[in-house]
This record gives structure tokens, sequence and C-alpha cells, in this order.
């Protein structure tokens, strides 16, 4: 059985900040294209500066 994941498409919401800004960049981090939305957009620095951290 192949446990690896296949790297998709990931939808996460509430990314500017807490479980939702941490589990964008950890599916980034796995090789997931990750879609992520917030609905306050001044929170979208947090999630820059956190990808550009992550590489």
């Amino acid at each position: 059985m192949n446990t690896q994941a296949v790297p998709g498409v990931v939808l996460i919401t509430g990314t500017s900040s807490g479980i939702g800004l941490h589990a964008a960049v950890a599916a980034a981090r796995a090789g997931h294209t990750v879609v992520a939305t917030m609905r306050n957009l001044e929170g979208a620095r947090a999630l820059r500066d956190a990808a550009a951290t992550a590489g």
C-alpha cells in the first residue's frame, strides 16, 4: 500500500491566522497547490510572510 499523498489542489479557509494559516503553509510544504481564502484581507500579510519564510 502506497501511503504517500499525491499532490493536488487544497482549499483552506480562514488563512489569515491560526490553524488555517498553519494548515495552508503545511499543505504547500507537502507539495499541494493551496487556494487560501480569508474574510479580512488585512491578514493576507501574515500569510505572505509565512509562505516566504517557509519557501
